[in-house]
């Protein structure tokens, strides 16, 4: 895979994980340490 590619689509996973846990946020009303840890969670896993 391409060294551009990879880094492209790293970089469209975390801000999509960061929308994910934002939208829980707003659409269920988590706390934001809830959707903090959602995302450190989300990332660790890449």
């Amino acid at each position: 895979m391409n060294n551009w590619l990879g880094l492209i689509i790293c970089f469209v996973y975390v801000f999509g994980m960061i929308g994910a846990a934002e939208g829980l946020r707003r659409w269920r009303g988590y706390s934001s340490g809830f959707t903090r840890k959602v995302i450190h969670v989300g990332v660790g896993m890449m």
